[in-house]
């Protein structure tokens, strides 16, 4: 007989979810003559999180999926089989899926080597534990670099990210780079690293002179070798 469906998500029909959070809803197979079907097996998916199958022996199956680790707008699909029944799909609801709480901070940064007073664009994006960019609500990220330099953080829509441009400090050395979001400071795990380019000419010097030791070496074998295969011809003269 074919399936309807009655009582399914309407406790969850138009309210919010955190990522990766399980969601409850129960939903009743009825027959075409209202009477609940026991036998079925039901598989319920939030969006592309993985799927949660069912079982129920009065009709009314409760199912528990997991929102995906994705914020966004999430599609809550339900489907059901009977025993040489085919399958039915059943159209269902959307779900708001928010992020989670502050997590981490995400930086972009061009380069981790700098010379001094170097200009430096950075970005900075605060995040959940799933990586889902976390800007409503947030009102402050101050990037730290180093001790001394706070660069404050300006929001940019076009990206959905802060932007602390920032001139690098002018003294030699190794500087840690933290952010605060909000009072709240996060280790970002990188060093920005101050100091004058490598003496690459150095390097080309150096291999110019080994190649001109070559080639010296190699011309004075080549003449001693000359030399010694003209001394049978000089012996031979009267």
């Amino acid at each position: 007989m074919d399936l309807s469906i009655v009582d399914t998500i309407a406790n969850v029909e138009g309210q919010s979810v955190t990522v990766n959070s399980p969601v409850d809803f129960t939903l009743t197979l009825l027959d075409m003559y209202r009477n609940p079907i026991t036998d079925a097996t039901v598989i319920c998916q939030l969006g592309d999180a993985d799927r949660v199958v069912v079982t129920s022996e009065t009709g009314i199956y409760s199912c528990q999926p997991l929102a995906p680790k994705t914020a966004g707008d999430c599609v809550v699909g339900v489907s059901a089989q009977r025993t040489n029944f085919p399958m039915s799909v059943f159209p269902f609801y959307a779900l708001d899926v928010l992020p989670g709480d502050l997590a981490g901070v995400q930086l972009d940064i061009p380069a981790l080597q700098v010379l001094p007073s170097a200009d430096v664009a950075a970005t900075l994006t605060p995040v959940d534990a799933f990586a889902n960019p976390l800007v409503d609500g947030v009102t402050s990220v101050i990037l730290q670099v180093g001790k001394a330099l706070q660069v404050p953080g300006l929001y940019d829509p076009a990206i959905n990210s802060y932007v602390a441009n920032f001139a690098a400090p002018s003294d030699v050395g190794n500087f840690t780079l933290t952010a605060v979001v909000d009072g709240v400071l996060f280790d970002l795990d990188m060093t920005l690293v101050v100091g004058a380019p490598f003496p690459w000419y150095l390097v080309y010097i150096g291999a110019g002179a080994v190649l001109a030791a070559l080639l010296i070496w190699f011309l004075i074998s080549r003449k001693k070798k000359q030399d010694l295969s003209t001394l049978p011809l000089l012996a031979a003269q009267p």
